[in-house]
């Protein structure tokens, strides 16, 4: 099996003597699954169980928790979360890392993702009829994930029944998936992939060719090798839904003349999980209004917010994408104009102001908005767990 990890959506894919390279479906009969768990009374919940108690039970409910793996306690990302989700976060001095606190319960974030990745590996036992074990696997990771974040996605696997056969950068899975569906000559060709998730932007630049066997003439394979990348750990698709976030909060105390909304862990999952909603509609629309149902002390919102105030309230994170792009095409190896085309992946390049920036750097006609980049890293991972089993 291969396992693409993300801090919003896990997607696994299958291979067995009797299953080619295939996308495993959940319980929901879904191509891709939430990274959430909701642990109640003793009783683990995952995916949509888990995500509707996000709102009810929010400090029992630990989402996106790939921002946390490998952190110690002064760590951005763990400020981040913990502002976020108002969820406690202790030291754990006997690992120099942290340890998540919930009600009188304490879990390490291994611990946690472990829960995840066993109900990744129940879905492809379903898939396999359980006539063959599933218990090996590629997982995939940022290519900036250092030793100690790798090991502890190692650890977690392993706590899950995973034996790893490898970790795989996400960007190289992506590039590897498209590879394997084109010809290329001996000459190689480059490829920007431009890879905005819910929690952290990469961009790699990749050269592709085909290596000819002299064996078998008519065969030849791609090699893919990745020359130059650049990063930013926080800049992602939940660092946008925080400014909207906190836009909606600002808005309602205006309106209702409420303090310390901060404080109320229900009020924040609510207006979280609706602003994740509101941030999709203007992508395409210029205004939209969340209506909001006793929210507090019994009263109701309508909160109308437009397009423009979102890209507003974001110029800083727009600021930073235009850093990582300015950086990473003024160190590459080639000159920009030999780049074919920069490959879209994850949902944060769906939002039109961020393929802005991306045009004013490489040029409309060079976005390539052609390719599945939501099955890109599980797919090509799947190739690599295919070539190691």
């Amino acid at each position: 099996m291969a396992v693409d990890y993300g801090s919003e959506w896990y997607k696994v894919s299958l291979i067995t003597p009797k299953i080619p390279l295939e996308l495993v479906l959940n319980e929901e009969s879904q191509r891709k699954t939430r990274s959430i768990i909701s642990i109640v009374d003793n009783v683990r919940m995952f995916s949509n169980d888990a995500v509707s108690k996000f709102t009810k039970t929010p400090q029992q409910t630990f989402d996106y928790l790939k921002l946390l793996v490998g952190k110690k306690i002064d760590d951005e990302e763990v400020k981040f979360y913990k502002n976020l989700f108002n969820i406690e976060i202790i030291e754990d001095k006997s690992r120099n890392s942290i340890l998540i606190k919930s009600e009188d319960e304490t879990y390490t974030v291994e611990e946690l993702i472990s829960y995840q990745l066993s109900k990744a590996k129940l879905i492809a036992d379903n898939m396999s009829g359980k006539l063959y074990p599933v218990d090996k696997g590629v997982i995939t990771v940022p290519r900036f994930f250092n030793q100690y974040e790798r090991l502890s996605i190692v650890n977690a696997a392993e706590i899950a029944g995973i034996k790893v056969l490898s970790v795989m950068n996400e960007d190289t899975a992506a590039a590897v998936n498209f590879a394997m569906t084109r010809n290329f000559e001996s000459q190689p060709k480059y490829f920007v992939f431009f890879d905005m998730g819910a929690g952290s932007t990469t961009v790699t630049l990749f050269s592709m060719k085909s290596i000819f066997n002299p064996d078998e003439k008519s065969k030849k394979s791609p090699e893919v090798e990745a020359i130059d990348f650049y990063y930013d750990r926080t800049l992602g698709g939940l660092a946008f839904d925080r400014e909207l976030q906190l836009l909606v909060v600002d808005k309602i105390k205006k309106s209702a003349k409420v303090d310390n909304i901060e404080k109320d862990s229900r009020v924040m999952a609510k207006i979280l999980t609706k602003v994740r909603k509101a941030k999709e509609i203007l992508s395409a629309n210029t205004e939209t209004t969340i209506y909001f149902d006793s929210l507090i002390n019994d009263q109701d919102f309508n909160i109308k917010i437009t397009r423009e105030e979102f890209e507003k309230v974001s110029e800083n994170l727009l600021k930073r994408i235009d850093n990582v792009l300015t950086k990473f095409f003024k160190n590459i190896k080639i000159p920009k104009d030999l780049v074919e085309s920069i490959i879209l992946v994850g949902g944060g390049t769906r939002v039109p102001m961020v393929q802005n920036i991306l045009k004013k750097h490489i040029g409309e006609n060079k976005l390539a908005n052609y390719v599945n980049s939501d099955e890109a890293v599980v797919m090509g991972s799947g190739f690599e767990a295919a070539s190691l089993s």
